[in-house]
């Protein structure tokens, strides 16, 4: 017992092979400012050890687990009934608690995974799990869900164009709305024809790419529209869209309004609040085979306005 504690000390100690200068007491550092750069650098380096080397999950959020040797695992890994020993040194049991490891964690500040794509936030280490799951620059599930498709994207308005346009068979081009005034942009969605089938689509407005999406539920036509700019921390709708059934000679019989949301913010979220345009399908067929009908007018600007 005592060989395998002086064993896991060393490989921990191999493991962490960095300055402990690093955690000098304030009266020795030089400045507050150094104090603080050796800090970020001391987490830094704690959180690429904190790794999983099953399922790269880092960091590796309390418990701690790690065989005889000092290699680390995260819980679930080291319950999975598939996995017997320890991945990189085959040791038995991969279910030792690292209590000092977890102590010298807590309390420190780590970058929030999502750093890349826009997140500022320095997260302490034992708030890292519940940030993650909440943090608004978190990978979004694709909103295209007609095709089944399943893809987690990153916040990144280019990568989300080039995925609709790689794994949905849609054109990658944007199309630009059409500036009407007073910040307002409108376009012509053929939202009646054919009737029952989903469509989508990207438009270019204010600087924003938007997608469109139409769907069918329970013999009800949805069209919804989400803001696909990723860059922005708008935390309520900056945008909201006007949509409209037009007769070929003038005028307007229908008129729907709904805000904007972010391309993360569910369907159902939408659905479930009226914050999307609603029509029957039968409605719908009159529209796509009256003579003197037309197609969906679309709007969008800024919210708490009116088209001009």
């Amino acid at each position: 017992e005592l060989a395998n504690r002086s064993s896991s000390q060393t490989s921990l100690s191999q493991a962490f092979s960095f300055d402990m200068s690093s955690r000098k007491r304030p009266r020795e550092e030089e400045s507050g400012e150094v104090s603080t750069q050796k800090g970020d650098d001391f987490a830094e380096k704690l959180s690429s050890v904190l790794c999983c080397p099953v399922c790269f999950t880092s960091p590796i959020l309390p418990p701690i687990r790690q065989c005889p040797n000092g290699h680390l695992l995260c819980d679930a890994c080291s319950q999975d009934p598939r996995l017997n020993s320890c991945p990189v040194c085959k040791a038995q049991p991969i279910s030792i608690r690292a209590l000092a490891l977890e102590s010298l964690a807590s309390g420190l500040h780590m970058k929030c995974p999502n750093v890349s794509v826009g997140c500022d936030v320095a997260v302490k280490y034992e708030d890292f799990g519940k940030h993650a799951k909440e943090c608004e620059f978190k990978p979004f599930k694709c909103p295209l869900f007609h095709c089944d498709c399943t893809a987690f994207l990153a916040r990144d308005t280019a990568l989300f164009v080039k995925h609709v346009g790689d794994e949905h068979s849609h054109s990658m081009n944007v199309t630009t709305m059409k500036s009407v005034g007073q910040e307002w942009f409108k376009a012509t969605l053929p939202i009646g024809r054919p009737i029952g089938c989903p469509g989508y689509g990207l438009l270019g407005a204010a600087g924003h790419t938007f997608l469109w999406q139409r769907f069918t539920r329970q013999n009800i036509v949805h069209v919804l529209v989400r803001d696909a700019d990723t860059a922005s921390r708008q935390t309520s709708p900056a945008f909201k869209y006007e949509l409209a059934y037009e007769r070929r000679g003038g005028g307007t019989s229908i008129r729907w309004a709904a805000p904007i949301h972010k391309i993360s913010t569910g369907h159902d979220y939408m659905l479930e609040n009226f914050e999307c345009a609603a029509f029957s399908v039968e409605l719908a067929q009159k529209w796509s085979t009256a003579e003197d009908s037309n197609d969906i007018a679309l709007w969008i600007g800024p919210a708490g306005t009116c088209p001009p």
